[in-house]
């Protein structure tokens, strides 16, 4: 099964939550920049963890 946002839901998002991606198109800085000054700033704390990362299977 697959899922589809309509364009309205897409711009009902947006106008409640910024991305990284979207705050980089609308300051011209480059996504890296944009996700540097938020760790900074403590915004990101830590990087987000991966499938693996969370798999108590996985070997560390």
């Amino acid at each position: 099964m697959r899922f589809y946002l309509s364009p309205e839901n897409i711009a009902s998002f947006h106008a409640r939550f910024l991305t990284t991606q979207s705050i980089a198109l609308e300051t011209g800085q480059h996504l890296n920049s944009v996700l540097a000054a938020l760790k900074a700033v403590g915004v990101i704390r830590k990087k987000w963890r991966s499938r693996e990362d969370s798999n108590p299977q996985h070997p560390d």
